[in-house]
């Protein structure tokens, strides 16, 4: 049976919404990026590619899950370490563009050419006592705050999918294999909760077994 494996991967820093290095930057500007860069580093022509697969996300409605303070600081410290150690390298493409800043004092936009090599939405000085100090942004009751709700980000990846054997007689190693997919949706309230939905669909589509612990 032919078998589909994934062969190459790269990705842009992440950047902050509106604020950030790519404010400026058109979503096909990123795309394009790391598509170019996945298929280079697969070490295969652009005109061997059969078909390109292309999807945008932006969050809508409520983070509804309650997330912990101790769990946001957690995240923030090992992106920090990670990134520190280089982990992230290998897989990230840094990329030139034009950023837009915005002057409060005087109202002027100006322009700024960056080069973006890290992500730069993570906050490495977070720390317990400054999240406990960040109101709850939807009334006393509630749990989300600026510390522990996702944050809007710009960026983009890409990965390359071809046939088990021609990966093997090309000399490239996989990274993984490609089993199926799926999709799902789920009311917009509920954000977050669709790649469970859609993992469930595709482990039945592959007569995959689904690990008990994943249901809690």
């Amino acid at each position: 049976m032919t078998e589909a494996v994934i062969v190459s991967t790269a990705r842009n820093p992440l950047a902050r919404s509106f604020r950030g290095a790519f404010n400026n930057t058109h979503s096909l500007v990123l795309g394009a990026h790391v598509v170019g860069n996945a298929v280079a580093g697969a070490g295969i022509d652009k005109d061997e590619v059969e078909d390109l697969v292309l999807g945008a996300t932006f969050h809508e409605g409520p983070q509804r899950k309650n997330m912990a303070r101790l769990c946001a600081l957690v995240s923030q410290q090992c992106t920090a370490v990670a990134q520190q150690a280089g982990r992230f390298d290998d897989e990230i493409v840094p990329l030139a563009t034009t950023k837009l800043v915005f002057d409060k004092a005087t109202g002027i936009t100006s322009q700024q050419e960056v080069m973006l090599h890290q992500d730069e939405c993570n906050r490495p000085d977070t720390t317990i006592e400054g999240l406990e100090k960040l109101e709850p942004v939807r009334g006393p009751d509630k749990f989300i705050t600026a510390g522990n709700a996702s944050q809007l980000s710009d960026g983009a990846s890409a990965c390359v999918v071809m046939d088990a054997t021609l990966a093997g007689k090309r000399g490239l190693q996989p990274l993984g294999i490609f089993r199926g997919f799926a999709v799902a949706g789920c009311k917009p309230d509920e954000m977050g909760i669709g790649p469970q939905l859609d993992r469930l669909e595709a482990l039945d589509d592959t007569w995959a077994a689904m690990p008990e612990d994943w249901l809690h």
